[in-house]
Protein backbone atom coordinates (compact mmCIF):
# COMPACT_ATOMS: atom_id res chain seq x y z
CA UNK A 1 0.00 0.00 0.00
CA UNK A 2 2.87 2.36 0.82
CA UNK A 3 4.40 1.78 -2.61
CA UNK A 4 1.06 2.53 -4.31
CA UNK A 5 0.82 5.83 -2.43
CA UNK A 6 4.35 6.69 -3.55
CA UNK A 7 3.51 5.92 -7.16
CA UNK A 8 0.34 8.03 -6.97
CA UNK A 9 2.31 10.93 -5.48
CA UNK A 10 4.87 10.63 -8.28
CA UNK A 11 2.17 10.66 -10.98
CA UNK A 12 0.51 13.74 -9.45
CA UNK A 13 3.87 15.53 -9.20
CA UNK A 14 4.78 14.65 -12.78
CA UNK A 15 1.38 15.88 -14.02
CA UNK A 16 1.76 19.18 -12.17
CA UNK A 17 5.29 19.62 -13.48
CA UNK A 18 4.06 18.98 -17.03
CA UNK A 19 1.24 21.51 -16.61
CA UNK A 20 3.63 24.13 -15.24
CA UNK A 21 6.23 23.53 -17.97
CA UNK A 22 3.62 23.90 -20.71
CA UNK A 23 2.26 27.12 -19.28
CA UNK A 24 -0.74 25.47 -17.66
CA UNK A 25 -1.90 24.01 -20.94
CA UNK A 26 -2.10 20.30 -21.69
CA UNK A 27 -0.85 21.06 -25.20
CA UNK A 28 2.90 21.30 -25.73
CA UNK A 29 3.97 22.89 -29.01
CA UNK A 30 5.14 20.33 -31.52
CA UNK A 31 4.34 17.42 -29.21
CA UNK A 32 1.74 15.78 -31.45
CA UNK A 33 -0.70 15.48 -28.55
CA UNK A 34 -3.47 17.39 -30.30
CA UNK A 35 -6.38 16.23 -28.14
CA UNK A 36 -4.47 17.11 -24.94
CA UNK A 37 -4.88 13.75 -23.20
CA UNK A 38 -1.16 13.42 -22.46
CA UNK A 39 -0.46 10.75 -25.08
CA UNK A 40 0.30 10.75 -28.81
CA UNK A 41 -2.14 8.28 -30.31
CA UNK A 42 -3.96 7.43 -33.52
CA UNK A 43 -6.77 9.82 -32.54
CA UNK A 44 -4.35 12.75 -32.63
CA UNK A 45 -3.31 11.89 -36.18
CA UNK A 46 -6.94 11.52 -37.26
CA UNK A 47 -7.82 14.88 -35.70
CA UNK A 48 -5.00 16.58 -37.63
CA UNK A 49 -6.01 14.82 -40.85
CA UNK A 50 -9.62 15.96 -40.43
CA UNK A 51 -8.46 19.52 -39.65
CA UNK A 52 -6.17 19.61 -42.67
CA UNK A 53 -9.21 18.84 -44.85
CA UNK A 54 -11.45 21.43 -43.18
CA UNK A 55 -13.56 18.88 -41.31
CA UNK A 56 -12.44 20.05 -37.83
CA UNK A 57 -11.56 23.42 -36.36
CA UNK A 58 -8.57 23.38 -34.03
CA UNK A 59 -7.86 25.81 -31.22
CA UNK A 60 -4.59 27.78 -31.30
CA UNK A 61 -3.15 25.42 -28.64
CA UNK A 62 -4.09 22.39 -30.74
CA UNK A 63 -2.52 23.95 -33.84
CA UNK A 64 0.66 24.53 -31.86
CA UNK A 65 0.66 20.89 -30.68
CA UNK A 66 0.00 19.46 -34.14
CA UNK A 67 2.68 21.49 -35.90
CA UNK A 68 5.37 18.82 -35.56
CA UNK A 69 7.08 19.53 -38.89
CA UNK A 70 6.62 23.32 -39.23
CA UNK A 71 6.24 22.73 -42.96
CA UNK A 72 3.32 23.48 -45.23
CA UNK A 73 3.92 22.01 -48.68
CA UNK A 74 1.56 24.53 -50.30
CA UNK A 75 2.91 27.73 -48.70
CA UNK A 76 5.84 29.03 -46.74
CA UNK A 77 6.71 27.41 -43.42
CA UNK A 78 4.08 28.28 -40.86
CA UNK A 79 1.92 27.14 -38.00
CA UNK A 80 -0.65 25.31 -40.13
CA UNK A 81 -1.37 21.63 -39.56
CA UNK A 82 -1.23 19.46 -42.63
CA UNK A 83 -1.13 15.87 -43.83
CA UNK A 84 2.64 15.65 -43.24
CA UNK A 85 2.07 16.50 -39.57
CA UNK A 86 -0.60 13.79 -39.40
CA UNK A 87 1.82 11.20 -40.83
CA UNK A 88 4.56 12.15 -38.35
CA UNK A 89 2.06 12.03 -35.46
CA UNK A 90 0.85 8.62 -36.66
CA UNK A 91 4.43 7.35 -36.73
CA UNK A 92 5.04 8.76 -33.23
CA UNK A 93 1.93 7.02 -31.95
CA UNK A 94 3.43 3.70 -33.01
CA UNK A 95 6.91 4.58 -31.76
CA UNK A 96 8.40 4.81 -35.24
CA UNK A 97 9.43 8.46 -35.10
CA UNK A 98 10.92 10.36 -32.15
Amino acid sequence: MKMLNGICAFVVAATLLFAISTGGSAYACGSGDVDGDGFVRLGDALLVLRASHGMETLTPDQICACNVTDVNPFREAGPECNVIDAVVILNRSYGLYP
